[in-house]
């Protein structure tokens, strides 16, 4: 989640708000173009009272409406919905945090977990993992130790299906 463009745009323009001296965020801020870097510092220089004032969710809404950062996902497209998705995603979570310093810290620790998940068990690498599915969702998937718990006669097959044979086999 924290990986998505959209979402680390945003979290660059807040760690940026919370330490000027951020050089990573300021470049990924200026990428961003020229009126929003401009927008942005606008909106950074009029800040009244630092970030301490506000809640981290409202310097996030207050960066993204001065910025007019959404006008990149306005076209309608399921690829820009999802985007905006994503970025009431991350205002939910913004919610759980009214202390942008408590936000930041956060989304680092998630984003550290995240990183030693991957490199410890890879990509497509399924060694150490447990999956837990149901049973219509693993058809056809290939696993090479299978459990299936809590099989009682009357629950699978279910009793109903007992009695005409075409359900059984479904």
């Amino acid at each position: 989640f924290y990986e998505r463009a959209e979402v680390k745009d945003i979290l660059a323009c807040l760690r940026l708000l919370a330490n000027r001296n951020d050089g990573v965020s300021e470049k990924r801020v200026l990428t961003l173009g020229k009126r929003r870097w401009d927008k942005f510092v606008e909106y950074r220089e009029g800040l009244e009272g630092g970030v301490e004032n506000h809640t981290t969710l409202e310097l996030m809404d207050a960066v993204v409406a001065k910025t007019n950062y959404l006008e990149k996902y306005a076209r309608e497209s399921e690829e820009n919905l999802a985007k905006l998705e994503n970025i009431k995603e991350l205002r939910s979570v913004a919610m759980e945090f009214p202390v942008l310093h408590d936000f930041l810290e956060n989304v680092a620790l998630v984003q550290q977990e995240e990183t030693v998940n991957e490199k410890s068990f890879g990509d497509n690498s399924r060694e150490g993992r447990v999956t837990l599915m149901t049973l219509h969702s693993a058809k056809g998937l290939e696993f090479p130790i299978v459990f299936v718990v809590g099989m009682e006669e009357g629950l699978f097959p279910h009793s109903r299906a007992l009695f005409n044979s075409s359900e059984l086999e479904e």
